[in-house]
């Protein structure tokens, strides 16, 4: 009987051991078929200060597509490793996402910056503030499964604003006084982001006003290039003008002029603007620096 009670008690550890670790049992239980989503993050690089030029427990949201329209966003940090770490809303507390069970594609669209935006389905707002110190970013969209060669790639964030740069000099024939105020008007500063066709932004006016306050302050021109003002990011393309008070005269209307084909400035591309005062005249040239080194521009103010 001694004999018979301890062979029934060593077969019911064989059977306890057996449906723990069983992997048909896991299967059914659903535990082999969570596979946990795990991305990296790329960036389109740029040497200034208020645009990201590299990862550093940056702010970032995955809006995921539902059955129709990306009604979901999932929060995240991206690491100097380029590591992407989904959070909870805080952006502080780790909260793990996975693939469908049923192998079918879970779709993402990354975007940034997260805070003060507008999310509607499919759109994303942002506005852009008078000093557009503000970089916005997207991905393109992605699909991946839990299937081995089928998960998510790299998400490349790309900047979709123009970013500008602005110095001054002066030749031996000016005689004007020092500058005090650079606006920059023509660009609007409410952006939208169409969340399925994520490569570009639209633009609306902002009823609360457009310009962009370059610089104010005080700079005496020299022969010696003077930087003004920090970088701004605006909208890509527009026919922008400057306001430029320097002494007693006030220069309006000031076309920037570039040697692209079309004469827009282009997304993800940074232009260093040369404001050369001579005399009564003012020349911009445009040459491009950071983003997109390929090109050049120039511009002409009576």
């Amino acid at each position: 009987m001694k004999n018979l009670l301890f062979g029934m008690l060593a077969m019911a550890a064989m059977v306890s051991c057996s449906s723990e670790n069983d992997p048909i049992d896991d299967v059914t239980g659903g535990k082999q078929d969570k596979v946990e989503i795990k991305l990296n993050a790329g960036v389109v690089g740029v040497e200034t200060k208020a645009a990201v030029t590299a990862w550093d427990n940056t702010k970032v949201n995955f809006a995921k597509k539902g059955s129709t329209t990306f009604d979901e966003d999932w929060y995240a940090t991206i690491g100097s490793d380029k590591k992407i770490s989904f959070t909870e809303s805080n952006f502080t507390t780790p909260q793990a996402h996975y693939y469908n069970n049923d192998g079918s594609n879970t779709t993402l669209v990354g975007y940034y910056p997260t805070e003060n935006i507008t999310r509607t389905a499919n759109e994303v707002s942002f506005e852009i503030p008078a000093n557009a110190d503000m970089d916005i970013m997207s991905t393109a969209s992605q699909n991946g499964n839990k299937k081995v060669g089928e998960q998510f790639g790299e998400f490349t964030f790309n900047h979709l604003l123009t970013q500008l740069t602005f110095e001054v000099l002066s030749d031996a024939g000016y005689t004007g006084g020092y500058i005090t105020s650079i606006i920059l008007k023509g660009t609007n500063r409410k952006a939208k982001l169409d969340l399925t066709n994520p490569s570009a932004l639209t633009f609306e006016s902002l009823a609360a006003g457009n310009d962009i306050t370059v610089y104010n302050g005080t700079i005496t021109p020299n022969g010696t290039a003077q930087s003004a003002g920090e970088a701004v990011m605006v909208q890509a393309g527009a026919d922008m003008t400057l306001t430029i008070v320097a002494g007693s005269t006030t220069y309006e209307n000031i076309s920037i002029v570039t040697t692209e084909t079309d004469n827009k400035t282009k997304a993800g591309t940074s232009y260093k603007i040369t404001l050369t005062f001579s005399g009564k005249t003012v020349s911009a040239e445009a040459g491009l620096t950071a983003w997109d080194t390929t090109g050049t521009g120039s511009g002409r103010i009576e």
